[in-house]
């Protein structure tokens, strides 16, 4: 259990504790924005959890807050949370239900995607149209959802995002195209969100290939984990982060698309979401990578010229 030396051993204990059984063996699974997660392998039932360390209290707190809702509402589909742990100084913990397969990232053979990906895609979205089908009277935060149209929440919202990256511009410290693709959008919002959204659904957040889970050998999907500014939102929130990575191979806006209805501004609103989350997510954690950046944006600027915004 080498592995296991660079975490509290607390955790493992309590892991015992919790799930009443031995840790027979800890494997680092990866790296994320937020943290490292583990396999531990167990002597009794459930015989392995995953085990995902922080420094990032608040963030932790609040994706297992997502994760327990996401479980309750969709059923099936996401990780059950054992257990947590934000009493610690410097570290805090989520015990959860381990998804026993690959991300669908890992697939990068056009052979393997052709042969059996239908069966991931087709899964992958009807878990997502089912997550959908859990809704709200209103729009915003799960904690704090208020709002009666989603235009009353999302334009305060994508106003503040444009904001920070203003001030980040101004300090030097983001690309300008970005702030300024991000402007012209704005300035467009009401053109590019002129139909209503009927029912505010509970959204994952971040439902790209890298956080869904897949059985490699049937390629059955498993879950989504990871979830990001889970809120009551448009169920095409849900949709961005299919346009890039392996979401394109796998065909899943498409597959989407087939199965419900879609607004007759999604590609650009999609474009919209997509560089507005991703700098949103710069101001949450404090890092950036400026090409994926400038890449995101240079897509949203084409959406506007296509649609003769800008």
């Amino acid at each position: 259990m080498k592995d296991a030396l660079i975490l509290n051993p607390d955790f493992l204990k309590l892991v015992e504790k919790h799930i009443n059984s031995k840790v027979l063996s800890c494997k680092k699974l990866g790296k994320g924005a937020t943290g490292n997660v583990y396999r531990l392998v167990l002597t009794k039932e459930p015989f392995a959890v995953a085990l995902k360390i922080s420094s990032d209290n608040k963030l932790m707190q609040q994706e297992s807050g997502y994760l327990k809702l996401l479980y309750e509402k969709a059923k099936t589909g996401f990780p059950k949370v054992y257990f947590t742990v934000f009493d610690q100084p410097e570290q805090c913990a989520i015990c959860m239900e381990m998804l026993d397969g690959i991300s669908a990232d890992s697939f990068k053979s056009r052979i393997k995607i052709h042969n059996k990906g239908k069966t991931f895609a087709e899964g992958a979205i009807d878990a997502l149209i089912n997550l959908h089908k859990a809704t709200n009277d209103k729009f915003g935060p799960v904690d704090n959802a208020v709002f009666d149209s989603w235009n009353d929440f999302y334009k305060p919202f994508a106003e503040s995002v444009l904001e920070f990256s203003l001030t980040k511009t101004a300090a030097g410290e983001l690309t300008p195209i970005v702030s300024s693709v991000m402007q012209n959008a704005f300035l467009n919002f009401d053109k590019i969100f002129s139909e209503p959204v009927e029912k505010p659904a509970l959204i994952h957040g971040d439902f790209w290939t890298p956080n869904l889970i897949i059985e490699p050998k049937t390629m059955r999907y498993l879950g989504a984990i990871d979830p990001f500014n889970v809120m009551w939102a448009d169920p095409e929130y849900d949709l961005f982060g299919m346009l890039i990575s392996n979401g394109k191979r796998f065909k899943l806006l498409e597959i989407y698309k087939s199965k419900h209805r879609v607004s007759k501004n999604i590609a650009i609103k999609l474009e919209f979401y997509a560089l507005f989350n991703e700098v949103y997510w710069y101001s949450l954690i404090k890092t950036k990578n400026d090409e994926y950046l400038k890449f995101k944006a240079k897509r949203l600027k084409a959406e506007l010229k296509k649609a003769k915004i800008i």
